[in-house]
């Protein structure tokens, strides 16, 4: 498979601490090719990472006999590097944690399960406002003084400042203590600026928690819990629910349909190459865990051809499609 090699240039890009310059493809945004070197830890040369990737993958399929030639090698490094940089598939690692729990419906736990689980994604959401919100109220207590002209002991004095005043019972009323106040007037009448807390690790957890085995019409608790939780996935058969928690976590791979152009424009060919270059990627890269290989962007390769998923042609297309790179996958030997 050759695949067109990507436009590549100089950008300035702002990172985190640092203003950098960087190679990366042109048509990438910045986000996406800060993503990018982050994930690859490079901090100037994206191009040159990938192909390293590419290249430790290579040893890697070297190990596990994958390889005949070297010429298969070299080919793999090439196509991999190429379909990366040109926007056609991702990977991602195995990620670590436990296999989620495995419920059936109608146990006595299910629905408690759930609830807890809601329970607990809200309260890590409530949390996050919160900080956000007391952090705001107590910087306005430092801007409270900081923006008042006159004596600086009265600035400093909810007595004498009234803009003090409103914005001390603001950061009282959002949860602060008195100490906390009082500290934020004394950081301001020392001529600090800012209010620094650092943010407790608060985020949502990025994994799947909890597998749920229903009948084949999803329970409304299960869909209300997967839609609030993002972190709940329905079977309709026990082994099938065992299936789907051994394999969270494994190498995950995407191909980007839009890539490949829709409708008449479709380059099913190299759609099928591309899909077994990945196929091929995630079995050097994976463990004993499951490999996963989606496709990303089909509603929008949909619309580009005037269908919708609730057409019946629509339906039919997205099923080719998944034939499609199912034999694909199947193909690859991988």
């Amino acid at each position: 498979m050759r695949i067109e090699a990507a436009r590549i240039e100089q950008r300035t890009l702002e990172r985190a601490a640092t203003v950098a310059e960087v190679l990366a493809p042109a048509s990438w945004t910045d986000a996406r090719v800060e993503a990018w070197l982050d994930w690859l830890d490079e901090d100037a040369d994206l191009p040159a990472a990938v192909f390293r990737y590419a290249e430790d993958l290579v040893l890697r399929g070297d190990a596990a006999g994958l390889f005949d030639t070297a010429r298969a090698r070299a080919g793999f490094r090439r196509d991999l590097a190429a379909a990366i940089l040109a926007g056609q598939l991702a990977l991602s690692g195995p990620r670590g944690g436990s296999s989620a729990p495995v419920i059936q419906a109608g146990e006595p736990e299910f629905e408690g399960a759930l609830t807890t689980l809601r329970a607990q994604h809200r309260g890590r959401a409530m949390a996050r406002a919160a900080v956000r919100e007391m952090g705001a109220r107590l910087q306005a207590v430092m801007d409270s003084v900081l923006r008042c002209e006159g004596d600086p002991a009265a600035c400093a004095d909810p007595r004498a400042n009234a803009n003090l005043a409103r914005s001390a019972e603001a950061a009282r009323n959002s949860g602060a203590t008195d100490a906390m106040i009082l500290e934020a007037i004394g950081l301001a009448r020392s001529g600090e600026a800012e209010w620094l807390a650092a943010t407790p690790f608060l985020n949502d957890i990025d994994r799947l928690e909890l597998v749920c085995v229903t009948a084949r019409t999803a329970e409304p608790s299960v869909a209300s819990a997967a839609w609030e939780t993002g972190a709940v996935a329905s079977a309709f058969s026990p082994e099938a629910g065992r299936g789907v928690a051994a394999a969270w976590g494994g190498v995950r791979g995407a191909i980007n349909v839009l890539a490949f152009g829709a409708g008449k424009d479709f380059n099913a060919s190299a759609f099928d190459s591309a899909v077994a270059l990945l196929a091929t990627a995630l079995a050097v890269s994976g463990d004993q865990r499951p490999a996963a290989l989606g496709l990303a962007g089909v509603a929008d390769w949909l619309v580009a051809q005037g269908l919708s998923y609730a057409s019946e042609a629509g339906l039919e297309a997205a099923r080719d499609l998944y034939r499609r790179a199912a034999s694909a996958t199947v193909a690859s030997g991988a």
